[in-house]
């Protein structure tokens, strides 16, 4: 997976079921939250699935590639960060991976989950920084991410039920600016409190 300054991904298309390539390498700094979907993009490689728009991998008998679904579309498997699809995946991928699971033999004979899994701490990202929140520097977590892409970017709320920022600079001469919306933590509060962000959508809270 590539983005602006580099690679930050990388994994063997459809190596889940190979000793040597059912591995993968996502970058994450530890503060960003953004190693989620670099680990899920590649997670999907190894598990068969192109690009949107790639035709299938040689090696994969059957496999229905993603050539029907247009990389311009802005699923997981493109690097477009556009709107809420951006979290979902096209239908191609979906294909490819139920696909890869039909013949996949390690997942038939291995397919079991080694010891318990602690699931007692639920709380999403969004919760950890939702005490800072507010417009440019009284939010610091989204400041940071902003000034990472461009260090004169300003901070604003994006209002309404967006769940988004804006990391906008300066209006110019000519009236014209550079903006990138970036979309909020899961388990943000939005709406005044009384809904929660999941996926960029501002939902109900589960009760």
């Amino acid at each position: 997976m590539q983005m602006e300054g580099g690679t930050i991904g990388i994994c063997y298309v459809g190596g889940i079921c190979d000793y040597w390539y059912k591995v993968g390498i996502s970058m994450d700094d530890g503060s960003r939250f953004d190693g989620c979907s670099t680990v899920a993009h590649e997670l999907c490689h190894n598990c068969g699935c192109p690009h949107d728009g790639d035709p299938p991998p040689s090696y994969i008998g059957g496999s229905p590639g993603a050539e029907s679904c247009p990389w311009d579309d802005g699923y997981m498997m493109s690097y477009i960060e556009r709107d809420t699809r951006q979290y979902r995946f096209s239908e191609c991928s979906k294909q490819c991976v139920e696909h890869m699971f039909t013949i996949a033999s390690c997942m038939k004979v291995r397919n079991f989950v080694n010891g318990a899994i602690d699931l007692s701490d639920s709380r999403q990202p969004g919760e950890f920084v939702s005490d800072q929140l507010g417009v440019k520097d009284e939010a610091p977590y989204y400041n940071q991410r902003c000034r990472e892409r461009r260090e004169d970017l300003l901070l604003y709320k994006v209002p309404g039920e967006t769940c988004s920022y804006c990391c906008r600079e300066p209006t110019n001469k000519e009236g014209w600016f550079y903006y990138y919306i970036m979309k909020c933590l899961d388990g943000e509060p939005c709406a005044s409190g009384t809904k929660v962000c999941e996926n960029g959508i501002c939902k109900d809270r589960v009760k």
